[in-house]
């Protein structure tokens, strides 16, 4: 993205101008952030400074540095207590985009869009990375839910001129087909028409099929609480003799399980559906999402068993194992090595987005705090 240094800029420029402190959570360095009323510690000048070299690694096309360097600032914010800027994370995802890491791209999208402070350029990059992002990973209903955020900001018909031809791509391509990213499921499929079976059946089978219906449309706008209520609601419902739409809802209940980061309730919803349901591959790759997010990786390759090409959602879990394997690796030899900082903002990723179960992780983190001699700092009051 070659206008990222061009809104990092107009970002750092609202700073200085102190304009930033006429919103609701400020995040200006050297400023005062606070959050109703009450002051929060004030984002570290080395954070800035961390992020300033980032873009000059962007602009020299060095991603894999410019990724590195955002981190860092990142992580120096973390361990500070301070409000992470959004911009930090906007940036990153174009570095991780750069790099064709697409979910990577896709969960900082997601956290930069979570913020308050956003330029309105920024909120624009932001949202074209991640729609991006849902369109490489061929999540289609995730690119159409985020496309309506656009069109509520205002900004849809500049992020659909941006993504171009992708989006003509993708209206052909099959749902059926979508890959399953680890942690990151996509949403449910809306229900079918239904079936000559569930038009005729009992009324607790039309009560379970508008349940559902609901969960899915809560799941879509981001509620997955309310979602994995309507979908266990929906399932109270439903007869045992109807495997196939018991496994569905076990199916999206594991999703807003995923979602809402509770491994073991994922886990076990997906092997309910497996049990009905064996041939979903959608739901195996979920299964081993929820296994490596407890540090599993083997127990999760044997979940998937022989990936072939002929299965993308399978493959491409199989390929984020790997990834998330060689990306602990790494963060390991950095500590190692006295690179607390590249070490942690590694683990905090990971955290963040594939191994959010997994305690070992948060031992390595706090090592990292130790050897930065930073520690978090507890919020709010008793």
């Amino acid at each position: 993205c070659g206008d990222c240094t061009k809104e990092c800029d107009e970002q750092g420029k609202g700073c200085k101008m102190r304009k930033c402190e006429s919103r609701a959570e400020g995040s200006c360095p050297g400023g005062e952030a606070s959050v109703g009323g009450e002051a929060l510690p004030v984002l570290p000048p080395e954070a800035d400074a961390k992020k300033a070299e980032g873009n000059a690694a962007f602009q020299a096309k060095d991603f894999t540095e410019a990724l590195r360097l955002y981190g860092e600032a990142i992580a120096i914010a973390e361990a500070a207590g301070a409000p992470v800027p959004g911009v930090y994370y906007s940036n990153r995802a174009v570095c991780l985009a750069s790099l064709e890491d697409w979910e990577g791209a896709r969960a900082d999208a997601a956290e930069a869009l979570s913020r308050t402070d956003l330029t309105p350029a920024a909120t624009k990059k932001a949202l074209f990375q991640k729609c991006r992002a849902e369109s490489r990973l061929q999540l289609l209903e995730d690119l159409e839910a985020t496309l309506r955020l656009a069109g509520q900001l205002g900004m849809r018909t500049e992020v659909e001129r941006l993504l171009g031809s992708e989006l003509s791509q993708n209206a052909q391509a099959p749902q059926a087909a979508t890959p399953q990213p680890q942690a990151a499921p996509a949403a449910p499929a809306a229900p079918a028409a239904p079936s000559v079976q569930e038009s005729a059946g009992s009324p607790a089978m039309a009560a379970a099929s508008q349940a559902k219906e609901a969960g899915t449309a809560r799941y879509k706008d981001g509620d997955y609480r309310g979602a994995l209520l309507q979908y266990r609601q929906a399932l109270d419902l439903t007869p045992s003799d109807e495997a196939g739409f018991r496994a569905q809802l076990l199916g999206n209940i594991a999703a807003a399980c995923l979602m809402l980061k509770r491994a073991g309730e994922c886990a076990a919803a997906c092997e309910e559906s497996l049990a009905l349901e064996p041939s979903n591959s959608k739901v195996r790759a979920r299964l081993a999402s929820a296994q490596v997010a407890r540090g599993d990786f083997d127990t999760a390759r044997s979940t998937l068993g022989l990936a072939n090409e002929a299965d993308p959602v399978l493959t491409n879990s199989l390929k984020q194992i790997g990834s998330t394997e060689a990306t602990l690796e790494e963060a390991d030899q950095a500590l190692s090595r006295g690179e607390a900082a590249k070490a942690l903002n590694m683990f905090a990723n990971l955290e963040s987005t594939v191994l959010f179960d997994y305690p070992p992780l948060t031992l390595k983190m706090a090592r990292c705090y130790l050897d930065l001699r930073q520690y978090p700092r507890e919020r709010g009051g008793p």
